[in-house]
């Protein structure tokens, strides 16, 4: 195993087999940086996540065709795969997550999960489609993800009766190589669209106030949002709560 190091604060470990790899990292996240509360299933899933995501994490300068569509039962492979190899390029730390965070009833215990699990879930969730989601492909290969699927999807959003009735734009994940350039505005206007066909008045989204790096901004930075129709209707310290009225 090559030697690590923390980024948070330097510190470099490293071990002879996966085993002593996974021990030695626990020990020192658990001793150094006990408020994280990572568990050994965290270490073994970032281990196994710095050996198959992409090392491609350099931004292009251009890009060529981009068209997006719903992930249908014959995307779903399509999904997988982007998230496998390409979607956490250069953030291994989050790559077991597989879009299934806020599908949790406690969504903090989808870092528990081994990643495989996570990417089973998802698949079946796209499978009986509980989970909707857009992919943005750019020449043909999986570059951007959004999930924007109904509120009763996702337990912590959950408001009442008319949560079968209001579309929640989630997650949003742009492949590094493919960051600015639009992507994330051509699959939120799919995603709107695809709400409106299903006959959807209210689409909700829940942006992150003053984030700053891609990362954080996994829910659309509030720009994004306003630029699009979206108005603000109320916030906390943390989040802002966008909403936009669809016509038929």
């Amino acid at each position: 195993m090559p030697t690590e190091t923390c980024e948070a604060c330097g510190a470099t470990f490293s071990g002879e087999t996966r085993e002593e790899f996974v021990s030695v990292a626990l020990d020192h996240y658990s001793t150094v940086h006990p408020s994280w509360g990572l568990k050994q299933i965290s270490i073994e899933n970032w281990v196994d996540a710095k050996d198959r995501v992409s090392e491609a994490t350099e931004r292009l300068d251009s890009i060529g065709n981009v068209e997006v569509h719903q992930v249908t039962a014959d995307r779903i492979d399509d999904a997988l795969r982007f998230f496998d190899h390409d979607a956490f390029a250069g953030n291994a730390g989050w790559a077991a997550c597989y879009c299934m965070f806020y599908h949790r009833d406690d969504p903090q215990t989808n870092g528990n999960n081994p990643w495989r699990k996570n990417r089973d879930d998802l698949a079946q969730r796209l499978r009986e489609g509980s989970t909707i989601a857009y992919l943005a492909y750019v020449d043909g290969k999986p570059a951007g993800w959004c999930n924007a699927s109904l509120r009763s999807a996702f337990p912590v959003r959950r408001k009442g009766s008319e949560d079968d009735e209001v579309g929640v734009v989630a997650c949003f994940v742009i492949a590094p190589p493919y960051r600015r350039h639009g992507l994330s505005q051509k699959l939120l206007d799919a995603a709107v669209e695809g709400f409106r066909a299903r006959g959807i008045k209210r689409v909700e989204a829940h942006p992150v106030i003053g984030n700053e790096g891609d990362a954080p901004n996994y829910h659309g930075p509030l720009p994004l949002y306003l630029g699009a129709g979206f108005e603000e209707s109320e916030r906390d310290e943390k989040t802002a709560l966008v909403v936009k009225e669809l016509s038929s």
